[in-house]
């Protein structure tokens, strides 16, 4: 499995036969039929990485020489993941000093399995912090001080090839609870 761009490489093992054999990699949509050739006839394949979707490869050898076997490797089913991406929700949060305001983040595409990593802004546009130990897909930030902060989030996709993402911000808005006062 790889993203959308990334980097894969298939090595062709042959044992036996003679040292005059060819090679010949092919592909197939389902990997059981309609098997065409890639034109590539080296040990190794490198995967195109262009389309995310599952392809399936195999190398055919052909040995020239009489009572030569011409085996058919194993199929390999190559799985191109889109790269991720990463939303927060909601883009603004107002509550009040000791409320509670969780941020969702929502990933599509990429491997499946990720790291998150909470950041925080006093702007929004630069000076981004880490807040340590928050690596979970959901944040509720402090709310023990009225003021405004923005957060984001970065999720790393330890698969081979996949991008990064970082959200878009989050507002939350720390607002001073209603006071009353009297007048004689």
């Amino acid at each position: 499995e790889i993203c959308v761009g990334g980097s894969l490489t298939l090595t062709a093992n042959v044992n036996g036969g003679s040292s005059v054999y060819t090679r010949l990699w092919e592909t197939s949509p389902d990997g059981v039929n309609n098997w065409t050739s890639t034109g590539i006839t080296t040990p190794t394949f490198n995967v195109p990485s262009g389309t995310a979707g599952t392809f399936y490869y195999r190398v055919e050898i052909t040995d020239p020489l009489s009572d030569c076997a011409d085996p058919i490797s194993n199929v390999v089913p190559i799985i191109i993941h889109p790269d991720a991406t990463v939303s927060v929700s909601p883009a603004t949060n107002t509550v009040c000093v000791g409320g509670t305001a969780t941020i969702t983040s929502t990933v599509t595409g990429g491997s499946g399995t990720f790291v998150y990593q909470w950041q925080q802004s006093t702007t929004g546009t630069g000076s981004w912090t880490v807040v340590a130990g928050q690596t979970a897909s959901t944040y509720s930030p402090p709310t023990g001080t009225a003021g405004t902060m923005y957060y984001r989030v970065q999720v790393t996709d330890n698969m081979t090839g996949c991008d990064d993402p970082i959200s878009g911000n989050a507002q939350v808005i720390v607002v001073n609870d209603i006071a009353i006062t009297t007048q004689p």
